[in-house]
């Protein structure tokens, strides 16, 4: 598994790659609204210079609002236009909640899963919020 570690002025991303999953774990986020228009474009550029359909995003320390749900609601867009797909790991409940509070109007729900090898197997059922 290849892993880099890549540092933006807002945004910390740690990626890893296996033959057919790219894995991008989302950190040190800054609350300033620059930061969310950023993520998707760079997920997005790393996304596409690896040769996978496949993305998981760990979004254990990420703090869900409108500007962030808007950019994941354009990158599972942009992947899925690939023929990709994007599933989502390591929200709290709560999270999920506004994530999907968030992105109701796009008539899109993400599916959840609790951790990384759950998200690649989805051999759990996928929490959505209540």
């Amino acid at each position: 598994m290849n892993k880099l570690l890549t540092r933006g002025p807002v945004w910390e991303l740690d990626i890893e790659q296996d033959a057919d999953w790219l894995f991008a774990k989302v950190g040190g986020q800054n609350q300033e609204l620059t930061s969310y228009l950023s993520l998707s474009d760079r997920l997005w550029a790393i996304f596409r210079q690896h040769p996978v359909k496949w993305l998981v995003l760990e979004l254990d320390s990420v703090q869900v609002n409108s500007s962030l749900a808007m950019q994941l609601v354009l990158l599972h867009k942009w992947i899925g236009r690939q023929g990709g797909m994007m599933r989502l790991s390591g929200l709290p409940r709560c999270q999920q909640h506004l994530l999907e509070t968030n992105t109701r109007c796009f008539h899109l729900r993400f599916a959840h899963y609790p951790n990384r090898e759950s998200a690649v197997r989805a051999d759990v059922r996928p929490s959505r919020p209540r």
